[in-house]
């Protein structure tokens, strides 16, 4: 009987081709009950489905290539800030006011030929 059932299991084992479709569930029986050759084989054979179809789905997962899932990358602050000076306006823009805001300024300086008398409080905005 061992060798029997050892047998079946290598067979089982050893067919490709477990359909998916056919999902066998393992009946746990009672304890104490005496159970006739017929229902033992037909338990082993269950068992043997059983493993078989474990082990073709741990092989599917091994050859199938793994999916990696990225965050969405963290969109960063822009900031734009604006000076006026005579009639133009001049616009710099940054990740942080602070670089917005140099930036804009110095667009007006070099705009107004380095003259920075009138490049003066930046408007700023997210």
């Amino acid at each position: 009987m061992k060798y029997l059932s050892t047998a079946l299991l290598f067979i089982v084992l050893a067919t490709p081709g477990v359909v998916a479709d056919d999902v066998y569930r393992i009946e746990i029986s009672p304890e104490g009950r005496d159970s006739s050759a017929r229902e033992m084989n037909r338990r082993i054979r269950q068992l043997e489905r059983a493993v078989s179809q474990l082990q073709q789905r741990v092989f599917d997962l091994e050859t199938t290539p793994s999916v990696t899932i990225q965050a969405p990358a963290k969109k960063e602050k822009s900031w734009i800030c604006t000076v006026k000076a005579m009639g133009e306006t001049y616009t710099g823009t940054g990740t942080t006011k602070a670089i917005a805001a140099e930036k804009s300024l110095e667009k007006c300086s070099k705009g107004r030929g380095g003259d920075t008398f009138f490049c003066k409080d930046p408007k700023c905005e997210e």
